[in-house]
């Protein structure tokens, strides 16, 4: 059967995902990233304007942490059998998530590996930052980021890490504003400190 490379010709009420090109369906893939995020920005402005900014902004953060435990984390996990409770593991889940890092030109990351429990990034483009960046928005920044605890990505990170492994930590040693608007946006590094395994004595 000929893949659909788009769905422009008749229709057809058997369709599946599997009758769609690999182009078709990355394409597909990227925009439903778009409208997740999409959903976040205007969910997140409704609340705000409901409740106010502080607690519009509390509440979206827990609606966003049980998205997380209960659907998007254990769900990609599944459908890409990500078994494992280390921090490369969570960082194939940002890889593929619905606002993952890959797709859809809405970031670029460099990644710095040590082991499986100790990666970092650098963001050099968020597409979200430099839309508050653009328009001068201070306010806007630091509910996403800036701040620190208490923002949208610190909230969104501290449920991911808890979904992967309750013992992960995390340090942001970049937040912006970025004093050097060619420099990167951010550096957050992720770690778990396991203890070592105790050898058993041979049994005489």
């Amino acid at each position: 059967m000929t893949e659909l490379d788009d769905y422009s010709g008749p229709f057809k009420p058997d369709l599946q995902f599997s009758d769609l090109s690999k182009e078709a369906l990355v394409r597909l893939i990227e925009n439903y990233q778009r409208t997740f995020q999409g959903l976040c920005v205007v969910a997140l402005q409704v609340l705000q304007e409901e409740q106010g900014k502080d607690e519009g902004q509390r509440q979206f953060n827990e609606i966003y942490r049980r998205v997380m435990t209960r659907f998007a984390v254990p769900l990609v996990r599944k459908a890409l059998n990500i078994q494992n409770d280390d921090v490369i593991s969570m960082f194939k889940y940002f890889q593929v998530a619905p606002d993952g890092c890959r797709g859809g030109g809405m970031y670029d990351f460099d990644f710095d590996v040590t082991n499986n429990d100790n990666v970092g990034y650098s963001g050099k483009f968020c597409q979200n930052a430099n839309f508050y960046e653009k328009h001068g928005d201070t306010d806007g920044l630091n509910r996403l980021c800036a701040m620190g605890p208490g923002s949208l990505e610190h909230s969104a990170y501290e449920a991911i890490c808890k979904a992967f492994n309750p013992d992960m930590k995390m340090e942001w040693p970049l937040l912006p504003p970025r004093a050097d608007k060619n420099g990167p946006f951010c550096r957050w590094r992720f770690w778990i400190d396991r203890e070592p395994q105790s050898s058993s004595a041979p049994s005489s």
